[in-house]
């Protein structure tokens, strides 16, 4: 009973006894364990750095306000060109279908109104080949406005795409190796013959 009593008495001051001679590694084992309970709930430095992930919706949007806008967003600065080039030319298409199939309505009306005081453009050509130039013009109005709003989706589906693909990494782990093949395919009555071609293997971890 005495041996029992004073096994648990010193299992009781044990702790305290301890506490009493490492209460500075205690204190600095529970900062260091705080310090880094803090360290992990920052960002790091990598992170902060890393750009933010891109949106397609983002880039539809901007690219459908404003076209351009989209691959700003995207930073294909070197697209813009492109994309106002190709709008520029095709408005200018538009405007001159457009001021073409007028000119000539106009010169079909002033043939068949029968008014004398109307103005005849073309007083030479005949009343059916007027009529034939204004549909042509006018079937070129509409293929170039046509074409135009093709190219404004285009430039909306090309943003779309950039901003799929922005944060899409290829390393140096991705790699294409070629290289010439030549299997054996079977000759009836003449054995095994080889047949040239071209291998190709695409590798990535």
């Amino acid at each position: 009973m005495n041996r029992m009593g004073f096994l648990l008495g010193w299992g009781l001051l044990f702790p305290i006894v301890l506490l009493g001679q490492d209460t500075s590694v205690a204190t600095d084992s529970l900062e260091t364990t705080v310090t880094l309970i803090k360290e992990s709930a920052l960002p790091s430095a990598e992170g902060e750095l890393a750009p933010a992930r891109h949106s397609p919706t983002k880039a539809a949007w901007r690219a459908a306000v404003l076209p351009g806008w989209g691959q700003i967003y995207n930073r294909k600065y070197w697209k813009l060109p492109l994309v106002y080039g190709g709008l520029g030319g095709l408005g200018y298409w538009v405007g001159f279908n457009a001021s073409e199939h007028r000119l000539y309505r106009n010169a079909y009306l002033a043939k068949t109104d029968e008014d004398p005081l109307t103005e005849d453009p073309f007083p030479a050509v005949a009343a059916e080949s007027v009529l034939r130039t204004r549909e042509f013009y006018r079937r070129q109005m509409d293929a170039s406005i046509l074409v135009t709003v093709a190219f404004y989706g285009l430039q909306i589906v090309d943003a779309v795409v950039d901003a799929h693909l922005f944060d899409f990494n290829v390393g140096d782990d991705l790699s294409l190796h070629y290289q010439p093949w030549l299997p054996l395919r079977p000759m009836y009555g003449a054995g095994p013959a080889s047949v040239a071609g071209v291998h190709l293997q695409l590798t990535w971890k």
